[in-house]
Order: C-alpha cells, then structure tokens, then sequence
C-alpha cells in the first residue's frame, strides 16, 4: 500500500511512520524532512501545509492518506496559520486524494470538539467546540464528510494521546512539575478527568483504521479514567518522588471522559495499556532524557 503521512515529524507520526514502513511504502510531507526516520520505505516530500503548493510533491497514486498535521499556534496571533493547516490542509489533502484514486482517508480528530459536560461522551453527544483549534477539527470532519462519495473516511476523535518524547501536552507537564518538585494544581478536586490512550495502542489501530471500508467516526481512549492527581501520583511513584498539590476551584472546568463502545466493537485491540504502566513507562522515559 501506498500512504500518504502528514504531521510525519509528529508525536503519533514520528512513532506511525517507522510502524508503517515496515510493510507499506510511506510518503511523509513535512516541513523538515531531516527529522524523518531513514528506512527504504520512506520517501521524503518537503512541503508547508499553510500552502496549497505543498501538496505538489506527492505521488500522483496513492491508496490511502493518514492526516495527522496539526498547528497548535496561540490565539489570535497564529490564528491564520492554526486555520490553514488544521482546516484548509484538510480541502487540499481531500481534493488531491479524490485526484489520484486514493481509496482511504484516516483524519486524526480530537475529543476537545464536544461541548462541554461532566458525563461520559458517545459519538452522538454534542459538538461544540470552545476554540479556535476545536473548531478546525470540526470543520475538518465536515469537509471530509463532503467527500464520502469518492474514497472510505474515518475520522478518530483522539483523547489525550501520550507516551515517551511527548512535549508541551497536559501529562507530560504534570509529570514536568513533579519531577521540579513544582505543585501540581488540583482544579475542582483533579478536573478534567480523562482516559488517556497510549502511542502504542493509537499505533495498533491505525493500520486497522486503514483497512475499514465505508464511513466511521469513532472516540479513541484508553481503558482507565484518572484524574490530574492520578497522573501526578502515579508519576511521583515512578520517580520515588512526593507530588505536591494545591486546590482551586473553576467551574468552567470539566471532565474529557471518552465512551469507546464503538472504538472496542470496531477494532481489536486486546490488553491496551492502562493509564497506571502508560504514566510510568512515559515518566522512566522523561527521566532517562
């Protein structure tokens, strides 16, 4: 198979890419091709995805597209380039896919497009976004939406991946100020509680994303729920550290609780990490540098 990978120097895509390559040949735009992994099955294409030219490097056939670049530009100052490469990207890649006879489209998403709400979240809870970068994940899933006729979609609503190398996230932050012996601030008693999912099992499911045909939309989570303090804890114990706490109170401040009933019944994932050994495998890594 012939992918195209965006976002390829990533955090999922410097993992995908290597995982990838080992069966299928891997076309990875990015802006800096040095950062690419060396493997026979991976081509280079240098590009910028704030412009339509970037696209001008693919292959004229490819079979499937893995849309993982995103911007996480401030607001407003970087206002343009977060719409370009999470929103307007999306209408090229989609475009040039349709072009070239491309048969899947796999569009990494985020939980962060629901509104607001303390309670479990399903495919059908609503979507609100609260931002600028939120709302170009929604507009990406619509404009993808337009394009049903013409190639397989599915879209992955994404909840807190992690995992060794990640940087400027919320656990490794938390795991960060531990290790400083920083206080960890406890909002609402450890809000928002999530369920974070592990590279590894993002990477197990991807290649099964890839084979789907037909239209999914599907919540991507691990298998444990844990709170702010849980992450601290769990990281302070891997250090043989205390973490510090202090509480403040926030009411705009809820849960990001993904449902994955339908994530579970689409794609076999057994024994997925759980957030106690994924925290304690992503701080070892922190440690070691």
């Amino acid at each position: 198979m012939r992918i195209v990978v965006t976002g390829a120097t990533g955090f999922i895509g410097s993992y995908l890419v290597p995982y990838l390559a080992k069966r299928h040949d891997v076309f990875c735009l990015a802006r800096d091709p040095s950062r690419l992994p060396q493997h026979p099955n991976v081509t280079p294409v240098r590009g910028d995805l704030c412009t339509p030219e970037a696209l001008a490097g693919l292959p004229q056939e490819a079979d499937a597209v893995v849309h993982l670049a995103q911007a996480n530009a401030p607001f407003p100052e970087g206002a343009n380039e977060l719409f370009e490469v999470n929103a307007l990207s999306t209408q090229h890649l989609a475009n040039y896919a349709r072009k070239v006879g491309v048969a899947h489209f796999v569009y990494a998403s985020s939980g962060s497009v629901y509104a607001p709400t303390a309670e479990s979240l399903t495919e059908e809870s609503l979507v609100r976004p609260q931002g600028l970068y939120p709302l170009t994940k929604q507009v990406s899933e619509a404009i993808l939406a337009c394009y049903q006729p013409y190639f397989s979609t599915c879209i992955l609503r994404l909840f807190a991946p992690y995992g060794p190398r990640q940087t400027g996230r919320m656990i490794p932050g938390v795991i960060g100020r531990v290790r400083a012996g920083q206080v960890v601030t406890l909002t609402n008693g450890g809000q928002p509680r999530i369920n974070p999912v592990y590279i590894n099992d993002v990477l197990r499911l991807v290649p099964q994303a890839l084979a789907l045909n037909g239209h999914y939309l599907l919540n991507v989570a691990g298998p444990e729920v844990v709170s702010i303090e849980d992450i601290a804890t769990i990281a302070g114990r891997a250090m043989n550290a205390e973490a510090k706490f202090e509480q403040r109170t926030d009411v705009t401040r809820v849960n990001l609780i993904a449902d994955t009933t339908r994530m579970r019944t689409t794609f076999h994932l057994p024994n997925m990490v759980t957030a106690q050994v994924g925290i304690r495998l992503t701080t070892e890594a922190m440690v070691r540098g």
